[in-house]
């Protein structure tokens, strides 16, 4: 299956990752945008992925972020997006700041 670019890649593999999060009893919200963009820090930052609570979007979605020169580093790997994604996805099920809920759901992205 082809995609038409990393965004629809990116929000299909949230779409089936869904079901992961009820069955942990954190359900996904229905309003989440996944999108290739810098984080908050800018390209010259260190985060790899980032979500936006929904309070902070004017249509209430929760709004992801992946770096878009992750495509090209090196070492990354499909099931490395979809981790950073599953990552953030988490924030976007448990609430931000997450806390001990992110460790309890999704685990360290260490």
């Amino acid at each position: 299956m082809t995609h038409d670019n990393r965004e629809s890649w990116l929000n299909r593999v949230a779409a089936g990752m869904a079901p992961l999060f009820e069955a942990l009893e954190a359900p996904l919200p229905d309003r989440v945008r996944v999108a290739i963009g810098f984080t908050s820090a800018g390209a010259k930052g260190k985060a790899i992925g980032e979500c936006w609570d929904n309070r902070l979007s004017a249509d209430g979605h929760f709004e992801i972020f992946i770096r878009p020169d992750l495509a090209h580093a090196p070492d990354a790997m499909p099931a490395q997006i979809a981790a950073i994604l599953a990552h953030e996805l988490v924030h976007a099920a448990v609430g931000i700041p997450a806390g001990g809920s992110v460790a309890k759901i999704g685990g360290s992205q260490r």
